[in-house]
């Protein structure tokens, strides 16, 4: 749910687990280039890339954050997040369709950031991005939407009932 009172840092967060495919490593050279404060979460899988990780977190003398796995303090990195910086770096065809973590964000009113790849521009729209630069141009833009009109637009769309309603009518019309 979005909450109005919540005061929002100047830093993104990324949430996945540190492996090859999920982009982290890349996630921390775009928000170094761009200047960014960024809190990295997730799983430490692949040892190279939290060492990767590490190193640019040396380098921006933290202005760039490993944290590793985060247990019962996830939701409160993503509320009060800038916004939400995804990157995931899947061969195409291969990955993740969508995901969930990030309409979580969505319907806290958090803006997020993708790589375009998938649905990822259609659930994520004007704010996914092909390249690094132009994620870095987003990130350093700040998405300039309001929280409450993401968060609306998010429940518009993937709340429980509004979901349940678009199956069941898929269901009737399947029937037909």
């Amino acid at each position: 749910y979005y909450d109005t009172t919540l005061q929002v840092s100047e830093r993104w967060f990324s949430l996945a687990i540190f492996d090859a495919n999920k982009g982290q490593a890349e996630a921390a050279l775009i928000a170094e280039e761009a200047g960014i404060g960024l809190d990295l979460a997730g799983k430490p899988v692949d040892a190279q890339v939290v060492e990767a990780v590490k190193e640019v977190e040396r380098r921006t003398g933290g202005r760039v954050k490993y944290h590793g796995e985060l247990f019962g303090t996830k939701e409160t990195f993503m509320r009060r997040a800038k916004g939400m910086f995804y990157w995931p770096s899947y061969k195409e065809g291969f990955g993740e369709a969508h995901s969930h973590k990030l309409v979580e964000a969505l319907m806290m009113g958090v803006p997020c950031v993708v790589r375009d790849q998938g649905a990822m521009r259609e659930v994520f729209g004007g704010f996914a991005a092909k390249c690094p630069q132009k994620a870095i141009n987003m990130l350093r833009a700040a998405p300039s939407l309001q929280r409450g009109a993401i968060a609306l637009r998010a429940a518009q769309r993937w709340a429980v009932p509004n979901v349940a309603r678009r199956i069941l009518s898929e269901v009737e019309r399947c029937k037909q």
